[in-house]
């Protein structure tokens, strides 16, 4: 091996020796700090403090009760209960059917629970089960016998809890009714229609109302009152009016669900 060649091996071999102590001499990085504590320190001594859970929203959380104007949708059946007049087996449900009542309200809320306004509304059926009237209506197809009714008047409510999300209530109302019974047939070009009005003493009614952004429930409601008149118009023939003497009290039971805007 030649002078130069030794030099150079030499060089290698002393470089190598002093890499690793050379790598040692350099300082080790300080430890990372301990990260600190999520929790107060408990003095010496001390019992420690529970933490109180996280409180969760109740589903019976209550809402602040309602204000202002409220609009109320009713839909259901009514039945007829009673007779249209005092004459033998004047029945109201000799005259009309089981009827399909669409009502709307509209009033102001009093006081977060009270409620006074105006209804409006409309119901239709069909004839009812008089053997005369059933008689003609099932024995030709062309013959077309419907019913129905009508209804207005003031209208009050009570919230027994307004603020809940289920309120229960309870109404009272006082107007005006009229029921029509048209019986008509195009083949002999006849066409008769008998409407009778009167006075809705009580219309009580009892329901339960779950509050949300719109509000919805089921209901029951009594319709108490009584025919005042009665009109009868036949076609060709002219139209004949007369006041009910013997009056009698009749109702209608109505089972719904109502929509409420501002519950």
């Amino acid at each position: 091996m030649s002078r130069g060649t030794r030099t150079t091996v030499r060089f290698l071999l002393a470089s190598l020796a002093l890499a690793p102590g050379h790598v040692l001499a350099q300082p080790l990085p300080p430890p990372a700090p301990a990260p600190a504590s999520s929790t107060t320190p408990v003095p010496e001594g001390a019992a420690p403090v529970a933490l109180a859970p996280k409180q969760r929203p109740s589903i019976h959380a209550t809402a602040p009760p309602p204000t202002g104007f409220r609009g109320i949708f009713d839909v259901g059946l009514s039945i007829p209960v009673g007779s249209a007049s005092g004459a033998p087996g004047d029945k109201l449900g000799e005259r009309y059917s089981v009827q399909l009542p669409l009502i709307a309200e509209v009033g102001r809320i009093i006081e977060h629970s009270f409620y006074a306004g105006i209804y409006l509304g409309l119901a239709l059926g069909g004839q009812g089960q008089s053997e005369r009237v059933a008689g003609e209506c099932s024995a030709d197809d062309a013959v077309t016998c419907r019913s129905g009714s009508g209804m207005a008047g003031l209208a009050v409510q009570y919230s027994i809890n307004p603020g809940a999300r289920f309120s229960p209530w309870l109404g009272y109302g006082i107007g005006f009714e009229l029921s029509q019974l048209e019986v008509e047939d195009p083949a002999d070009e006849r066409d008769e229609r008998v409407t009778s009005t009167g006075i809705t003493y009580a219309r009580l009614s009892a329901g339960l109302d779950v509050r949300e952004k719109v509000g919805f429930g089921p209901f029951v409601q009594v319709a108490l009152g009584q025919f005042t008149s009665t009109e009868t118009k036949l076609k060709g023939s002219g139209e004949f009016e007369r006041r009910i003497e013997d009056r009698a009290l009749h109702a209608w039971i109505t089972l719904g669900a109502r929509v409420v805007l501002n519950p």
